[in-house]
Parts: structure tokens; sequence; C-alpha cells
């Protein structure tokens, strides 16, 4: 039995359940678009499914990517903290060519050296 009747239910004030509850931006990349920041939480247990995210902050923003198992395997290694750069490859036929997958890269920033100066860095490369 509810701790609630069915009257004080109805009364209730509700709030949608998504992305924007954690203060996140859903990541919907095209094929070829990447995403560069440092990964700072993995959300686990999220919602009635028990969704998964990577959140992913770029400076000015913290963008969530739902976790699949491509993104499962490809961060399975990483340290929070680190500065990635993750590229949307689009859709591609698994080995068997029964289904397709959501395919990504994702590539660790170089240490930087802590007395170099923003002048030494080569920021052209992102």
């Amino acid at each position: 039995m509810s701790k609630h009747t069915k009257q004080e239910m109805q009364e209730m004030e509700f709030e949608e359940v998504n992305n924007a509850n954690y203060d996140t931006v859903k990541w919907e990349p095209q094929p070829g678009e990447f995403l560069i920041g440092e990964y700072v939480e993995k959300k686990e247990e999220c919602g009635m499914d028990n969704y998964t995210f990577f959140i992913i902050d770029d400076g000015e923003d913290k963008y969530s990517l739902l976790s699949n198992t491509v993104l499962n395997s490809l961060f399975e290694d990483i340290v929070m903290g680190t500065v990635l750069k993750i590229t949307y490859e689009g859709m591609k036929k698994s080995l068997t060519g029964s289904r397709e997958y959501k395919a990504y890269t994702i590539q660790k920033a170089k240490p930087v050296d802590e007395f170099a100066t923003a002048d030494d860095l080569d920021l052209e490369r992102w």
C-alpha cells in the first residue's frame, strides 16, 4: 500500500525527468563531430531503466553521453580528470553485419608541462 493517498498524489507537483535534472546538455553529434573536455563524472543507475551517463565538462557546459557497449569499453581505463577528445564516427556495421552500432573514438590529451606558458602550447591542433 502506498504511503500517500490517491488524492495526495494527484495534488503533488511534478518535474520532468531528463538530463536537465543533472545540469548537463545531451550530446547528440553528427558523424565526424567531436567533443573536447574533462571527464568529470560517471552517473549510474539513472531513471527507471538504470541508464549510465559519462559527464564531460568542456569548460563552459557539462555534456552527458549515454553509455553503450562501445563507450563502456572505451571509458573502462580512463581516469576521471583526464582531458579527452571524443569523436562520433557514425553508425557502423558489426563484424558479422547483423546489426549497426554507434562508433566512437577517444583520444587522451598528452600531459602538459606544468611550467609551459600558453604560447608554448599548440592550441591550433584542437
